[in-house]
């Protein structure tokens, strides 16, 4: 069944996560998923579609997540999407308190 809703948004520049985060989502259910390699791809794509979530991941190689957010956040139409990092192992201890 089609819908009109807005999706979800999957950011992340590990291939395996989005493909993990993309097969759980799908399995509960939600249809309109979309997934961004990168902060900069992320960004055009928060520009052009609704989103009703974005999953950041906060260490990538162009923007990270901290930024990807800092640009959500300042535009008054786009600041009410509803945004959770992604923090792996490969995030310090400090990195991953700092989100907490």
């Amino acid at each position: 069944m089609a819908t009109h809703l807005p999706g979800i948004l999957i950011v992340d520049d590990n291939e395996d996560n989005r493909y993990t985060l993309q097969l759980m989502l799908e399995s509960d259910g939600h249809e309109r998923i979309t997934c961004a390699t990168g902060g900069n791809e992320a960004i055009a794509l928060i520009e052009k579609e609704k989103f009703s979530l974005v999953l950041l991941d906060l260490m990538m190689p162009d923007l990270n997540g901290d930024e990807v957010l800092k640009v959500i956040k300042s535009d008054p139409d786009k600041r009410d999407i509803p945004v959770n990092h992604l923090i792996g192992q490969r995030s310090g201890p400090a990195q991953r308190r700092k989100h907490l």
